[in-house]
C-alpha cells in the first residue's frame, strides 16, 4: 500500500513511495523470481498524478491491485472519487455509488 501523497508525483516521488512499500524488496526479485518494472511502476505512479491534475474533479484516486511484471505493470482496479462541479457533492465512479 502506498502513502497518501497529494499530486503531481514525479519521477523521484514516485520511486521513493515505490522503496516505502512494505514487501518493496519482493519487486527487486526474491527466492528466485525475476525483479519487476520498478520504471513501469513508477510511470504509472506519474500518469495517474498528472490525470488527477489534468481532470479537476477527482478529489481521490485509488488503485488496487497493481500488478507488476518483468516488463510492464497492470491496474486491475481503481476507485475514482469525483466531485460534482453542479452541486459540490462527491460521489464515487463507476455507478455513482457511495
Amino acid at each position: 500500500m502506498f502513502p497518501s501523497v497529494l499530486a503531481p508525483i514525479r519521477e523521484l516521488g514516485a520511486k521513493n513511495m515505490i522503496q516505502q512499500i512494505r514487501g518493496g524488496k519482493i519487486l527487486e526479485g526474491f527466492r528466485g523470481q525475476p525483479p519487476r518494472d520498478l520504471e513501469a511502476i513508477a510511470e504509472c505512479i506519474e500518469r495517474l498524478s498528472q490525470l488527477s491534475m489534468e481532470l479537476e474533479d477527482v478529489q481521490e484516486l485509488d488503485v488496487n491491485p497493481l500488478l507488476a511484471f518483468e516488463k510492464g505493470c497492470k491496474a486491475v482496479d481503481a476507485r475514482v472519487i469525483i466531485s460534482s462541479s453542479l452541486n459540490g457533492q462527491t460521489s464515487s465512479a463507476p455507478g455513482n455509488r457511495p
